[in-house]
């Protein structure tokens, strides 16, 4: 079977279509146990008091920028980070070095910056602050410096869920809508999208010695949707006309390999997974394995896969840890989702990150699984990580007002 541009070859069992089936099933159920509408809360639901708005804010300013300072100090004075070395030097250098402590309590703290810009979109619009540039940089520094580093390290999935992030809060509080935002800003904002995924996908493949139209078709992710014949030469007479054409064409073609090979990676570990050891957790929640393994609270548990390198959906990681059981966390995400998308709880507007997260999980479940994957597990546990601590400083604050 031949589809432009990919060529598509594998033909999946029967049982890991089922299996696909079944899991997107799941999580449908879990999330209709509250709402079974999919949609995006907008800000009218909102009932905050100022002043924890401004708690909150300072709160993850600082938890913020300490969670950014630990990581200088991580990959820059002790692992050898380079701001002028290569995407491959830099990968490797932080591969081939372990995080020092400085960068384990980092990993839990600069994800804050993710809060920030919700934060401050939530107090222009309830005019709780006003529009002030040195206030606006400070406020979205960490999550600039931190995409600063994503980008030096060719990690395009970490732009992207910032991108996601921010245009998720900008909707959510009507500062943009999708029907202006696609007629007026959408296609352009597309087509810069998929240029700078091209720049960067030829930059990596001519970092590792490949031309692009090798990478496309011979790399781990091509393997089941590699780029089809002829599409080389053509790519070459394009990038001799020009650039930009270039880099787009090459970003729309490896994006759509991205969001494809995922597919065909989850019904091949079906297919032939069964001869191996189920990996309890590790393979979907492989931080917290290593995290706990760090601090000498259990051992790492490794984890056999079929194919290194690889998104295999939501789901395949889920496979890999508990076999066709892995259905039933797909249930229970869904029910997470629904509860906190659909039902009030005391400062619940603090979770909002966390449902925009939930959102992307969902959203993209057919080509990434954004728990494992983008950090997926550290943007998770930070945001519950600040909504505790919120809570406990509002607490201790309000008993010392009461004593005084």
């Amino acid at each position: 079977m031949i589809t432009l541009p990919l060529d598509v070859w594998y033909v999946p069992s029967s049982l890991a279509v089922f299996y696909l089936a079944s899991a997107i099933f799941s999580l449908t159920v879990g999330y209709s146990l509250f709402d079974f509408h999919f949609k995006i809360v907008r800000y009218e639901v909102l009932s905050i008091d100022e002043r924890d708005v401004k708690l909150a804010l300072r709160l993850a300013i600082v938890l913020a920028y300490v969670g950014v300072l630990l990581h200088v100090i991580d990959i820059f004075y002790y692992r050898g980070f380079d701001l002028f070395a290569s995407f491959s030097f830099n990968r490797l250098t932080l591969m081939e070095t372990a995080p020092t402590p400085f960068g384990v309590i980092s990993a839990f703290f600069y994800p804050v910056a993710f809060i920030l810009p919700f934060l401050y979109f939530l107090m222009l619009k309830t005019k709780v602050l006003s529009f002030r540039a040195v206030r606006s940089l400070l406020i979205f520094f960490p999550l600039i410096f931190e995409i600063g580093v994503s980008i030096l390290l060719g990690a395009r999935i970490f732009v992207f869920i910032a991108m996601f992030f921010v245009l998720f809060y900008l909707y959510m509080f009507e500062y943009i809508k999708f029907s202006f935002f696609i007629k007026k800003t959408g296609l352009a904002l597309v087509v810069l999208f998929l240029v700078f995924f091209g720049y960067v996908f030829s930059i990596r493949a001519e970092v590792i010695g490949m031309s692009v139209g090798e990478s496309a078709t011979l790399s781990g992710y091509a393997y089941f949707v590699p780029m089809a014949s002829g599409y080389g030469y053509w790519l070459d007479e394009v990038e001799s006309i020009s650039m930009f054409l270039f880099f787009l064409i090459v970003g729309f073609i490896n994006l759509l390999q991205y969001l494809s090979h995922s597919i065909f990676e989850l019904f091949f570990v079906v297919d032939n997974y069964n001869a191996f050891t189920y990996c309890a957790g590790s393979s979907t929640f492989g931080v917290v394995v290593k995290f706990l393994s760090y601090i000498g609270i259990s051992g790492e548990n490794t984890c056999n896969v079929l194919r290194e390198g690889v998104y295999s959906t939501l789901w395949g990681n889920l496979f890999y840890d508990f076999g066709f059981m892995g259905i039933i966390p797909s249930f229970f995400l869904g029910a997470l989702a629904s509860f906190i998308m659909n039902r009030r709880f005391k400062f619940k507007w603090l979770l909002f990150p966390v449902y925009a997260h939930l959102f992307l999980i969902i959203s993209f479940s057919l080509s990434i699984n954004f728990i494992s994957t983008g950090k997926g597990v550290y943007l998770l546990s930070s945001f519950f990580l600040f909504y505790t601590l919120f809570i406990i400083v509002k607490v201790l604050l309000d008993a010392h007002r009461n004593n005084s």
